[in-house]
């Protein structure tokens, strides 16, 4: 120990342990949503093209990619699959915006559940809040 140091004993760890429900409110957004908003895409695509949706005709049929893609082996390997989806930008347009939704609706049910049953906002070691002044009016 040196001589203008103190001995401090290491802090504890204050934070309770994470209650293993709030792993799996992680889980379902980080792995459940997105399938579910593909799903959900691939049905919206198909029930919009039945009825008639105005989806943009840009967006509709197969990917077209330059020539000199399928000249490159790996290029031609990865982008085969895409180039043989039907209506694949569609698809992925729907699948973002259904995941957003989705993912902005789940956000603000954790945040009310979180507010009703969530450790209150002030712990043991935080000061009270301060107290505005009276002011006395002047006459």
């Amino acid at each position: 120990m040196g001589k203008y140091s103190k001995y401090q004993k290491p802090p504890k760890d204050l934070k309770p342990a994470m209650h293993p429900i709030w792993r799996g409110i992680g889980c379902l957004m980080a792995i459940i949503l997105p399938a579910l908003s593909y799903i959900g895409a691939l049905e919206l695509v198909k029930t919009g093209l039945n009825k008639g949706w105005p989806i943009p005709v840009n967006l509709l049929g197969f990917v077209q990619f330059p020539e000199w893609v399928w000249k490159v082996s790996l290029l031609a390997g990865l982008l085969r699959p895409i180039a043989t989806f039907p209506n694949f930008l569609a698809v992925i347009i729907f699948t973002l915006v259904i995941l957003i939704l989705m993912s902005g609706i789940l956000s603000l049910f954790y945040s009310i559940l979180y507010r009703v049953v969530g450790p209150p906002a002030l712990s043991p070691l935080d000061a009270p809040p301060i107290k505005g002044r009276k002011v006395k009016k002047s006459r």
